[in-house]
């Protein structure tokens, strides 16, 4: 099956990644090769059978504060020690 969709900007194909659960259902992990903002997915008109996962969804406020937070580097588990 090909795919063929015009997005909105490009996308870095090396960090691309592919999952098929073997019957009707492919995922494709894309990023954004610039990192800014989109307004939409496609520059063109998206096709009925292509969804997105907003259980993965970041909005752009949520993508800048995930840029600014500080990393807890694996404190979380400093609690169990000693």
């Amino acid at each position: 099956v090909n795919l063929d969709l015009e997005l909105f900007a490009a996308v870095d194909t090396a960090s691309a990644t592919k999952k098929s659960d073997g019957g009707r259902v492919c995922t494709l992990e894309l990023k954004k090769a610039d990192g800014e903002w989109w307004p939409k997915l496609s520059s063109g008109k998206t096709p009925k059978n292509v969804k997105v996962d907003w259980a993965t969804w970041k909005d752009e406020d949520e993508a800048e504060t995930e840029k600014y937070a500080p990393r807890s580097a694996g404190m979380e588990s400093m609690g169990e020690m000693g």
